[in-house]
């Protein structure tokens, strides 16, 4: 019998560990006495980690997608002729 995988405790991304250190920041949030508090972890990407980490993640996605989106709007402007300077 195979144990259980941890889908509650400390972070493995960014170290978060107690619901109630808001203030704290990401990574040096100190471990709480009682062993029972921590995130509850879920799977994304085939890694198990916070909600807060899954939201940042899903962030950069789509900011990576969006500057792909700008670079070949860019590109084609710039094969079809658009200028962004004005000529006399």
């Amino acid at each position: 019998m195979a144990f259980p995988e941890k889908h509650h405790g400390r972070c493995p991304v960014c170290g978060g560990w107690a619901k109630d250190m808001d203030d704290a920041p990401d990574g040096w949030v100190s471990r709480p006495t009682d062993s029972s508090d921590g995130y509850d972890l879920h799977l994304y990407r085939g890694e198990r980690m916070c909600q807060l980490c899954i939201k940042r993640a899903k962030a950069d996605e789509g900011s990576l997608e969006a500057e792909e989106f700008r670079r070949d709007e860019a590109e084609f402007r710039a094969r079809t002729g658009f200028r962004t300077t004005m000529e006399s």
